[in-house]
């Protein structure tokens, strides 16, 4: 019985706390009363059970039951402190929805150009085949390749290369996938370099070398077959932009223990989060553009 009567007596202050809010008038609070605020000296145990209730199940995703608690208060218990709040609940939950913001998130894409070479620095990259595929094929030697599929609700998307260098050992410009959204382009993951294929299997294990992939004498050119897998949720509703930033970061790394015996790595790259529109053209090139319609 005493945890009732102090159960009751916490929603009334609860209820008195809704009626009277904070006092921000100069910042436009809602004053709007279900009663005149003279006659908020009454209170009724159903008008406080039934906004408890109604408070409960605010946020649901059917909010007809709350409604229904709420105008039974206005109804059955008009001049009560739980009628003002009860008004204030309702006309939050009438209140309509904002309007989308067009401008931002159904801005069409810039009719941007795919390129077929990029420049950046004592680099240059010549772009073939980009395409979303069910297999990822690279490191061939021997009539044999490295075929890898991706996870179920996953699918690759790979970029044939030709990197023509003008220096030894140079880093290399990353590649990225971006989704168009809001007006800008926000990152989803990176192409990883890997070779397209080795002159013999003594090479792709490290035991003879293969100038066709090594940039040590210059000029130098050796073709890649970078990839990652995007799943369905990054391709659902939204166009995927290949990216070339100029800017070059990936870098080799040799592994003493492991095939093949050096790869590249992007590692020492710090993609960004969001590219705007203006970047394009400048700092970044546009590979290939994946549409929503399958473009």
């Amino acid at each position: 019985m005493i945890k009732s009567k102090l159960l009751l007596a916490g929603l009334l202050i609860a209820a008195m706390f809704w009626a009277c809010g904070p006092s921000d008038k100069g910042q436009g609070a809602d004053t709007t009363n279900a009663a005149d605020p003279a006659t908020w000296t009454k209170t009724s145990e159903e008008a406080v059970q039934l906004l408890y209730q109604a408070q409960q199940k605010m946020g649901g995703v059917d909010a007809t039951e709350v409604k229904a608690l709420l105008q039974k208060i206005l109804d059955d218990h008009p001049q009560t402190k739980q009628a003002a709040v009860a008004q204030r609940m309702l006309k939050e939950l009438n209140a309509p929805a904002p309007e989308k913001d067009t401008i931002a998130s159904d801005m069409p894409m810039p009719d941007w150009k795919e390129v077929q070479v990029v420049v950046a620095g004592s680099v240059n990259v010549n772009i073939g085949k980009v395409q979303m595929s069910s297999k990822w094929e690279h490191d061939r030697y021997a009539g044999k390749a490295t075929i890898e599929t991706p996870e179920a609700g996953y699918q690759w998307i790979t970029a044939d290369l030709s990197v023509v260098s003008s220096t030894p050992n140079p880093q290399l410009p990353p590649l990225a996938v971006y989704q168009w959204r809001g007006g800008q382009l926000q990152f989803v993951d990176m192409l990883s370099y890997l070779f397209t294929q080795w002159k013999s299997k003594e090479a792709y294990l490290g035991n003879q070398p293969d100038e066709s992939n090594d940039f040590s004498k210059t000029p130098s050119t050796v073709s890649f077959r970078a990839g990652t897998a995007i799943s369905d949720e990054d391709r659902k509703g939204y166009d995927l932009v290949v990216l070339v930033q100029r800017s070059n970061c990936v870098t080799r790394k040799d592994q003493q223990f492991d095939d093949p015996p050096f790869i590249y790595t992007n590692s020492p790259c710090r993609p960004k989060s969001v590219v705007s529109p203006q970047e394009i053209g400048t700092a970044y090139m546009v590979a290939k553009i994946f549409r929503q319609s399958g473009g």
